[in-house]
């Protein structure tokens, strides 16, 4: 993609930040209901749509399509930490005194 379409979908997302971010923001609050998540989920979709935009073009509903990318990243979020937290819990259930002996 040349610069001056990366320049203009740079522009596209700035202007929808100004205009969209807030009912973005809302609406992941309401669906995720938490505040924090929100917010989290909010930046990662606007860094995806500066990402992907620039390839595959802007979106007829750059809401919509901000709201469903900030929802799945907030989903593979909290996903990943539960993996990451039932791992931590069984190694450490390996070093609890009378724990099976495994191998």
């Amino acid at each position: 993609m040349s610069d001056d379409s990366t320049k203009r979908v740079r522009e596209a997302v700035d202007a929808i930040y100004r205009s969209e971010s807030r009912r973005v923001f809302a609406t992941l609050i309401r669906l995720l209901g938490d505040f924090d998540l929100a917010e989290e989920a909010l930046h990662d979709a606007f860094r995806a749509a500066l990402e992907q935009w620039p390839r595959d073009g802007v979106p007829t509903n750059p809401r919509a399509w901000l709201v469903s990318a900030g929802r799945f990243k907030a989903i593979d979020g909290i996903r990943r930490r539960a993996v990451r937290a039932t791992g931590f819990a069984l190694e450490a259930a390996l070093y609890l005194p009378g724990a099976p002996a495994w191998g």
